[in-house]
């Protein structure tokens, strides 16, 4: 009984790692993609708060703040 539930918890864990992971590979590809939008539009604010939302949540402070001060 102990070795199931030790096994559910490490599984449980693994799966929120996992998870995580996902997420950040998630936000790096958004923001390749934003910012090869941006080379062909510039001045799309949308895709500037966008990015720099992007750029926050991969914790990329000082890259987001740029694209968030262009998009005001």
């Amino acid at each position: 009984m102990k070795k199931t539930i030790a096994l559910f918890i490490t599984l449980a864990f693994l799966s929120v790692i996992s998870s995580a992971f996902s997420q950040e590979a998630n936000e790096e590809k958004a923001i390749v993609t934003l910012q090869s939008a941006l080379d062909k539009a510039p001045d799309n604010l949308n895709l500037l708060s966008e990015l720099g939302l992007a750029l926050l949540k991969s914790e990329k402070y000082q890259q987001a703040i740029k694209a968030l001060e262009k998009s005001i």
